[in-house]
């Protein structure tokens, strides 16, 4: 049986208002590494890795019960994989973020008639309840994909609990996401995302995972902090359209300054932004956690832990590492 939910966003990111620490690299690889070191110790986590990138670089790896370069779970962080993968399938002319998905995916029901692309990206649809839930656990270790059996259920209720334009997290957007990338290219999901946002040459230990596969779209993917902290890094960075202008994407306000969009939370800060989100498999056979942050296209990192923690904790990790990147 699953416990929990494939992991909501955290939406502290960081607190601070000053800016970030210009003290020298050592001094904050040090206060982050003492900062995540810490929060592992406090919650019994026997295997986590995190990485730490800098203006393009990354700059430190650390392990405890796990070599960092090793492929881990990614859980919903892989939504923001499918959402660079959905932007850049939107600048080849395959769609348009305001277009509705029965244009694109006209087998599948009534409801999707007025759901648009950008309103899948964003959670705003108004599909509801997330049917997901409950399905998860029978999937795991099979790792064929889920995107049809979700779409199909999802856009097939005669009735939705959500409100269209109010946001509510919810896997079933993202699973129709896949749908869509399946039927507007011709190609499995996993292997039409890979040729856009994971190529191998750049992200070695990017794959479908063996467990949670069946997730795709969702929280399929799993690869070494590492290499989703450089794709965060780079997909983030202040250089480029989505990481300098991200109101320029679907977004959706969470309130307190915060948004969500394309498969992450950010915030206007310092003249820049904040990115942060977090995922999680919670399983009884299964556990595992995960979270990436990149701050003012400085800073950033991303953990991996094997358990399941509370959202308490994961927003103890959230601000015990931005208070050690702003030198708090």
């Amino acid at each position: 049986m699953m416990r929990r939910a494939l992991c909501l966003a955290s939406f502290l990111g960081a607190a601070v208002a000053a800016p970030l620490s210009a003290d020298g690299h050592a001094e904050t690889i040090t206060r982050l590494e003492a900062a995540w070191s810490g929060w592992v110790a406090d919650h019994g986590v026997t295997e986590s890795a995190l990485a730490i990138t800098y203006r393009g670089d990354v700059v430190a790896e650390f392990g405890h019960g796990l070599d960092p370069a090793q492929p881990v779970e990614m859980a919903s962080l892989g939504k923001f994989i499918t959402a660079v993968c959905i932007a850049a399938l939107e600048r080849e002319g395959a769609f348009r973020f305001d277009q509705p998905v029965s244009e694109l995916l006209p087998d599948y029901g009534e409801t999707s008639s007025d759901i648009t692309i950008a309103a899948l990206l964003t959670h705003t649809s108004g599909l509801a309840p997330d049917e997901t839930q409950g399905r998860m656990a029978d999937w795991l270790d099979d790792p064929a994909p889920r995107h049809a059996d979700v779409t199909r259920q999802a856009l097939s209720r005669s009735q939705q609990e959500g409100t269209v334009g109010r946001y509510l997290y919810n896997n079933e957007n993202y699973a129709i996401l896949g749908e869509v990338v399946a039927q507007v290219t011709g190609q499995m999901y996993r292997e039409a995302c890979a040729e856009r946002v994971l190529p191998p040459s750049e992200y070695p230990s990017a794959g479908v995972s063996p467990r949670a596969g069946a997730f795709d779209a969702w929280g399929g993917w799993q690869m070494s902090v590492t290499d989703y902290a450089r794709l965060h890094m780079a997909e983030l960075s202040a250089e480029t359209d989505l990481g300098g202008q991200p109101d320029s994407y679907p977004a959706s306000e969470l309130g307190g300054g915060a948004f969500y969009g394309m498969g992450t939370v950010w915030r206007a800060f310092n003249d820049s932004h904040n990115y942060w989100h977090f995922g999680a498999l919670c399983f009884d056979a299964y556990e595992t956690g995960s979270y990436a942050v990149f701050w003012e296209g400085h800073w950033g990192a991303v953990a991996y832990w094997n358990t399941c923690v509370s959202f308490e904790s994961m927003f103890a990790l959230d601000h015990a590492l931005s208070s050690a990147a702003y030198g708090r």
